[in-house]
C-alpha cells in the first residue's frame, strides 16, 4: 500500500484512493475491505453528488458554515450480492468514527425493519443492544454475523434484508450521533440444493 495511504484513518483511505483514480477492485485489495463495501461507498457518494446538484430552475446555493456535527458512519455490507440455498452469508458492520474527539458508549442496534418488500427475509444479526466500546477518533470496529439460506427462503423471489443501527455519545459535545444502514442480497432458486429422497 502506497506510505500515503497507509497514514490515514480507513474512509480517509477511500477517498484518498478515489481522488487518485484507483478502480472499486483495486481500493478494495488497498485497503483490505470487501468490493460490497467499496460499492456501498461509492453509490452513497453517488446519492450525495445528486443531493447537491440545483436543478435548471434552482437558485444558487447558499452556503453557511455551522459546527460540523460529530462523525459516525455505519457501513453494513454483505459478503456476496446474490446467494442461493445452503450458501453462508456473512454481513460485516464497520463502525467509523470521522470526528476528531472519541465517541463513547458506542452500540450496535437492531434496526427497524421499515424497507422490506414482498418476498424479502429478514435476518437479525443481533437482537439487543451491543456494546462497542468508547471509538477513539478517526478509529473504526467491525463485527461480522453469518446467515446460512435455508430452502424457503431461496425459493421467496425477495432479497435477504438485514438493518443496524450504531449510536454513540461525542465526548466534545455530549452529542448523541446515530448512522443507520440496511444490507441486501438478492436470493436465488437457481442452483438450490434438493432434499434428499
Amino acid at each position: 500500500m502506497p506510505e500515503a495511504i497507509a497514514r490515514r484513518t480507513i474512509y480517509d483511505q477511500f477517498m484518498m484512493a478515489l481522488g487518485e483514480g484507483y478502480c472499486p477492485e483495486k481500493m478494495a485489495e488497498l485497503l483490505g475491505l470487501p468490493i460490497a463495501t467499496i460499492s456501498l461507498w461509492l453509490s452513497r457518494l453517488s446519492n450525495l453528488a445528486l443531493d447537491f446538484t440545483p436543478g435548471a430552475d434552482s437558485p444558487p446555493l447558499q452556503v453557511s458554515a455551522p459546527d460540523a456535527p460529530p462523525g459516525l458512519t455505519l457501513v453494513y455490507t454483505p459478503d456476496v450480492l446474490v446467494a442461493r440455498a445452503g450458501q453462508v452469508v456473512t454481513f460485516t458492520a464497520d463502525i467509523l468514527n470521522d470526528d476528531s474527539v472519541t465517541l463513547l458508549d458506542t452500540n450496535l442496534i437492531p434496526g427497524r425493519q421499515t424497507s422490506a418488500a414482498e418476498g424479502d427475509v429478514i435476518f437479525t444479526g443481533i437482537t439487543s443492544p451491543f456494546d462497542m466500546g468508547d471509538l477513539p477518533a478517526g478509529g473504526m470496529r467491525s463485527i461480522s454475523f453469518s446467515h446460512t439460506v435455508s430452502e424457503h427462503e431461496a425459493r421467496s423471489g425477495g432479497d435477504l434484508v438485514s438493518n443496524l443501527t450504531v449510536s454513540a455519545r461525542s465526548a466534545g459535545s455530549n452529542t448523541e450521533v446515530t448512522d443507520h444502514c440496511c444490507a441486501r442480497v438478492k436470493l436465488t432458486a437457481v442452483g438450490h440444493l434438493r432434499a434428499a429422497g
